[in-house]
């Protein structure tokens, strides 16, 4: 199988069968049952190297399965191309590219280690929320580079990642973040390196509406670049003169914007490629089927339907087909309205995420929508819950931190309560609304149930409610120190520097001193908080 990222050709000897077949979507790791869907367009047979173009693969065969690959598939035909891995339990599906790498080093947050000898290194590290790409430069005066423990340890400590894989080395590598170099190659320049990691964020797709299916063009200056695709990347495939032209072809992808121009799908006569739209003028409109309006993207929220919906003109009588990453739908658990001009999809999941369009049919053909991308956006999640303090009477005076971890769509916001009730930063609170609450010098009347109060784009949570408890010298809880409360204490009495072994005594501990013991400072301030039965506690007992 040869892919548009092998080249622009097979290259092939003048021997054998290859198949020409158009694609729904790109060809991917995937099971069997998932097989992106194409048609075959060509078949060739003993005529040498097959031009590859951006939407297309082709099926190359000799000897015996070239005759096997004749007599099975034909022009018209659609087959599904799948390339699963087997013998491993990882599903690597929807992968378009893989590259190797060393030693893992860092698995679910445990440094494994390796290589004990520090050398330049390139790693590639993540967790649930972030991925990271990381350089370390070596072997020279500004660097001596890392172990694989080093590596391991930065990555967990200073990035939080849980997982690792050391890349082959890290002299060769060159680090670029917007068009700014990031470390000190060490051949001074970029080396000629086949292998690269890229990350990027995806343009929004912009798509001209100046053609339609079916319309007649032509080419408006001498020479003319048709390509194997949309983009000056392309091949040149022919060069047409002045005045050539040209069927405006269906295809969901027409009219679409790339490096800096729009392009169109074009038959000059047979000659079938792509143009830019500043070359091409209009000579008179088709009488296939015209979208007015076409779906539009979709991004809803765990629970929610998505609604596609399009509007289209032509003879009648109009029918209408949805199809989902380029194979058809119908109605069923999870779709309704797949025969008509509006396409619900029912509570979808990362399984409906993906990109669905339209074909209108009448009379006089079909013409293909272009395309709009489902995505279901991320629910909110907390990951970490408020912990209670670790010791279950804090002592008065402590600050006491809780903390959160929550993922979700969008900005995060976070509110803090205290027994249900708001929180702002003052003297007493910090952090109000942030991942991490501090109460500061806490005393009895802090006391109470905290939680966060966490709200994204696809909801808002409330975490658990840890309590916190004060050290106090009301042991009773009943809003007095009386006699019943110095009874405990005398009960809990062990003197100097004897620690207090009892759970039911940890509260006898009044001036929390390190020694957890109980004598007659905590004694000395029980007294200064005794009022007697029934008079309420004084502030801080």
């Amino acid at each position: 199988v040869y892919t548009p990222q092998y080249g622009s050709t097979t290259g092939s000897v003048n021997s054998g069968v290859e198949e020409l077949v158009e694609m729904t979507r790109p060809v991917v790791v995937v099971p069997l049952s998932e097989a992106p869907v194409g048609t075959i367009r060509q078949v060739r047979q003993n005529a040498g190297s097959t031009q590859i173009p951006f939407d297309h693969v082709v099926l190359s065969a000799t000897g015996t399965r070239a005759t096997t690959l004749l007599a099975e598939a034909h022009v018209g035909d659609r087959v599904g191309i799948s390339f699963p891995f087997i013998g491993t339990p990882i599903p690597f599906t929807k992968t378009y590219a893989s590259l190797g790498g060393g030693e893992v080093f860092m698995g679910d947050g445990h440094v494994w280690g390796g290589q004990a000898v520090r050398h330049p290194r390139t790693a590639i590290a993540y967790n649930d929320d972030y991925l990271y790409f990381v350089v370390v430069d070596g072997r020279s005066s500004i660097s001596v580079g890392m172990t694989m423990t080093e590596l391991g340890n930065f990555c967990k400590d200073y990035l939080d990642a849980k997982w690792g894989i050391n890349q082959d080395g890290g002299g060769s590598s060159t680090m670029i973040v917007n068009g700014v170099l990031k470390n000190k190659p060490s051949d001074g320049s970029q080396r000629a390196v086949v292998n690269g990691i890229f990350m990027g964020t995806p343009l929004a797709k912009q798509q001209s509406t100046a053609f339609s299916s079916g319309d007649l063009v032509r080419t408006t200056s001498a020479n003319n670049a048709l390509r194997l695709g949309p983009g000056t990347q392309y091949t040149q495939i022919a060069t047409l003169g002045n005045n050539a032209q040209a069927t405006i072809l269906d295809h969901h992808l027409r009219g679409i914007y790339a490096k800096s121009i729009y392009w169109w799908k074009c038959d000059f006569n047979g000659t079938v490629g792509w143009m830019s739209q500043n070359l091409l003028t209009l000579v008179s409109t088709g009488d296939l089927p015209r979208f007015t309006q076409h779906p539009p993207v979709r991004q809803v929220c765990p629970g929610t339907n998505a609604a596609f919906s399009v509007t289209a003109t032509g003879t009648a009588p109009l029918s209408y087909a949805w199809l989902f990453q380029g194979s058809p739908i119908g109605d069923g658990a999870k779709y309704a309205g797949a025969a008509t001009s509006t396409l619900t999809v029912l509570t979808p999941t990362s399984v409906e995420a993906g990109s669905y369009r339209c074909e209108v049919t009448g009379p006089t053909g079909t013409t293909t929508s272009y395309s709009a991308r489902l995505r279901v956006r991320r629910s909110t999640q907390i990951l970490l819950q408020p912990q209670p303090p670790a010791t279950p009477r804090v002592p008065r005076g402590s600050d006491v931190t809780f903390a959160i971890r929550a993922v979700g769509e969008g900005t995060l916001t976070y509110r803090w309560q205290k027994d249900g009730v708001n929180l702002s930063d003052s003297a007493k609170y910090s952090g109000t609304t942030t991942t991490m609450l501090t109460a500061h010098s806490v005393d009895t009347y802090d006391e109470g149930g905290y939680r966060c109060v966490v709200t994204a784009t696809c909801g808002t949570l409330t975490s658990d409610s840890p309590v916190l408890t004060v050290l106090s010298t009301d042991f009773d809880r009943d809003n007095d120190v009386d006699q019943d409360d110095y009874g405990h204490l005398q009960a809990c009495f062990t003197g100097p520097t004897i620690p207090q072994a009892d759970p039911a005594c940890q509260d006898a501990n009044v001036d929390a001193d390190t020694d957890q013991d109980v004598d007659y400072h905590d004694v000395a301030a029980f007294l200064q908080c005794f009022v007697g039965a029934g008079v309420p506690r004084p502030p801080g007992c």
